[in-house]
């Protein structure tokens, strides 16, 4: 019976010393990979910066005086691929793509469609019954900076554990909108960040134009020359870059296209565009144009209110100061892509960078690394 009782013991301690053990080698394996410090970055290149952060694959542009003056591509479409990353492969922007339903509704503001002051119930009125009380006067501008304290809908948004009924899928954004506006306001100050505010101003410039949100991005697209898909790049195309997750053992997992946990289309309007490096650098041109006084695509003193009209956070675009430089910046992730754009207002430049890594600290601190080096080595 002894025998019998040490025995389980001996197997139980077993199991038991092996999880342990693997759950401390998991927790050493998390660890973030050592941050780099400015020698140390100078002595890698662009190539070895990203291979020390374990990014599987990047492309960024650097532009001034209005034109890319340095741009590259580096690794693999997914984490040991054979095939190489390149200049015209698409990366998901994740809310990168907000400044660009941003700039939607700036040009329908120029030509009097809207204003930034357009109250949402003015365009949906027979919502206003059933909508919570504390949203009656939000505006197109409130809802595009965050300040309308609409839920954040920013994480695990499960598109079928949504209490929506129609499967119509422009249909179903509606529901959604009307859904978010029945629920309490968020209490905390503004701005507080929210993806569900970007599908309530995507729903105001529907009701303008007539239009889906696609087909005006679209249009968008195509009126200022550049090519954009909707969606992970990979589900077009198993060539292009695959986005990834982190494992166990801190190991990469790419993400299949078939993978359910995506950006629902309910708010596709806060993140769900994807773009190719030249085209993103043709559209930065845009902003880069405005803030130099040039009435391009929409009108400066427009472009100039977009990144840096409301402090803090205005149309899309974070701004900020910082060693006495003025600059916009956003990132974007689904979680599985990562994207960056940094605008330089008194250089009249901007750093591009889109990767298809995860949305983790390694990547933060690559993306940091990089821009401070492509900053010191092109637009100083």
């Amino acid at each position: 019976m002894k025998i019998k009782v040490l025995k389980i013991f001996f197997i139980f301690f077993i199991l038991g010393f092996g999880i342990f053990f693997t759950y401390l080698y998991h927790l050493y394996t998390l660890k973030s990979v050592k941050v780099l410090n400015i020698s140390e970055i100078d002595k890698l290149d662009i190539e070895g910066l990203g291979k020390h952060y374990k990014i599987p694959g990047f492309t960024y542009s650097v532009i001034k005086n209005g034109e890319t003056i340095i741009g590259d591509a580096y690794g693999y479409i997914y984490q040991d691929s054979d095939t190489k990353i390149k200049r015209d492969n698409y990366f998901q922007l994740g809310s990168c793509t907000k400044a660009f339903t941003g700039l939607m509704a700036a040009r329908l503001v120029d030509n009097g469609s809207l204003s930034w002051d357009t109250n949402f119930f003015d365009l949906y009125l027979n919502w206003k019954e059933k909508s919570n009380s504390a949203y009656y006067s939000i505006t197109l501008k409130d809802l595009l900076s965050h300040r309308a304290k609409i839920q954040p809908f920013t994480h695990n948004v499960v598109d079928s554990e949504l209490p929506l009924t129609s499967n119509n899928p422009l249909e179903r954004r509606l529901e959604f909108c009307k859904y978010v506006l029945s629920l309490d306001p968020v209490t905390e100050d503004a701005p507080y960040y929210s993806n569900a505010g970007y599908s309530l101003a995507g729903i105001m410039l529907e009701k303008v134009t007539g239009k889906s949100w696609e087909d005006l991005a679209l249009q968008t697209a195509n009126e200022i020359g550049i090519k954009i898909n909707f969606g992970r790049p990979n589900l077009l195309d198993t060539n292009q870059p695959w986005g990834h997750k982190i494992s166990w053992f801190r190991k990469l997992k790419p993400v299949p296209p078939y993978d359910d946990n995506k950006l629902p289309f309910v708010i596709a309007p806060a993140g769900d565009i994807s773009m190719r490096i030249s085209d993103m650098s043709k559209y930065i041109e845009v902003y880069l144009k405005g803030i130099s006084g040039m009435d391009d695509y929409i009108k400066s003193e427009t472009c100039n209110y977009l990144l840096f009209g409301i402090p803090e956070y205005s149309i899309g675009w974070c701004n900020n100061i910082d060693d006495g430089d003025t600059y916009a910046l956003h990132g974007g992730s689904d979680g599985t892509y990562y994207s960056q754009v940094t605008i330089y207002k008194d250089l009249k430049a901007a750093i591009i960078i889109l990767t298809n890594a995860p949305d983790c600290k390694d990547t933060h601190h690559f993306i940091n690394d990089l821009t401070n080096y492509l900053k010191g080595q092109y637009i100083n």
